[in-house]
């Protein structure tokens, strides 16, 4: 029975139904949609075939915090004496269905050389099992909602277009994110078999028509490294051992003393002077490696 002046119970239990759902989808914004052919930029691979190699990088933030765009790397490698046309391809917080289109893209047009950010093959999708504070994703992503309204370019990291964090808000905010981190390390786990044979259907076909798959390891701080849990460190190393020998694949990591923990914003994202140093070093990988020059195999 409703008071003078009270809305009837139905409208006040539909209200609160739409409260909930509004606030379940805004959590999960991140989740929703795949990563989408124009947010990847896909067009741009879409070139004339010509003598330059084709390199193709793909990952997380923690690849587009690490790795200069594509016109610098290219025109790095261009310095370096090799003719190539590179592709950075990155997604927040990847997964398998967010980097399908650009996966279906490259298994019809095989790069010659493909680096794949590790993480990605070697770890359960980041977030699966770990603690997401509810409030803190809601508040990351109506601040997503807000940036779009205002036309800020929140999806244009595939087109160079990129803000990252000033240096003096790295400091501010680094301590409590690598309190959250290693919260959230705690429950990680590295990727099940099946999660890998969904990587391995685009990988394979790749290998088979001549592109050769680096597994390139985007490094974690030093502080962080502190307290990652020692038996995932080993699981993950045998993985990465294991796929360092099969056919077609190789494992490149940064030298421990590349990065100090001032090149870090936290955990694993890199400010610009560890971006630059980690950019230098993969474009010397490159120029050294037998695979930077079309056409010769790694036998």
């Amino acid at each position: 029975m409703k008071q003078d002046g009270q809305p009837p119970l139905a409208v006040m239990i539909a209200a609160v139904g739409l409260a909930v759902i509004t606030i379940t989808i805004l959590c999960n914004l991140h989740r929703l949609g795949p990563g989408l052919p124009e947010r990847l930029n896909l067009e741009r691979l879409s070139h004339a075939p010509g003598p330059q190699i084709t390199i193709v990088a793909i990952g997380t933030s923690k690849s587009r915090h690490g790795i200069h765009f594509d016109s610098a790397i290219s025109e790095a490698l261009s310095q370096a004496g090799i003719s190539a046309n590179f592709y950075r391809i990155t997604h927040s917080s990847a997964t398998i269905r967010q980097l399908r289109p650009a996966l279906d893209h490259l298994t019809q047009n095989p790069p010659d050389l493909l680096l794949l950010e590790s993480d990605l093959l070697i770890f359960e999708p980041w977030g699966k099992n770990r603690r997401i504070q509810w409030n803190l994703q809601l508040k990351k992503n109506v601040r997503k909602i807000i940036d779009l309204l205002r036309k800020k370019n929140i999806t244009k990291e595939n087109y160079g277009i990129i803000a990252f964090k000033k240096a003096e808000l790295c400091i501010k905010e680094k301590p409590s994110l690598l309190k959250r981190f290693e919260k959230n390390v705690e429950t990680r786990k590295v990727s099940s078999e099946s999660e890998r044979a969904d990587y391995h259907d685009y990988l394979m076909p790749m290998v088979e028509q001549g592109t050769h798959v680096v597994l390139l390891e985007l490094p974690r701080s030093p502080a962080a490294n502190a307290f990652f849990p020692q038996k995932l460190r080993v699981e993950a190393s045998r993985l990465r051992t294991r796929y360092a020998d099969m056919p077609g694949f190789s494992n490149w990591k940064p030298p421990p003393l590349l990065l100090p923990e001032i090149d870090y914003c936290d955990h694993g994202h890199l400010r610009e002077s560890g971006r630059e140093k980690f950019s230098q070093w993969l474009v010397t990988q490159i120029a050294n490696s037998p695979f930077s020059h079309k056409g010769l195999s790694d036998d």
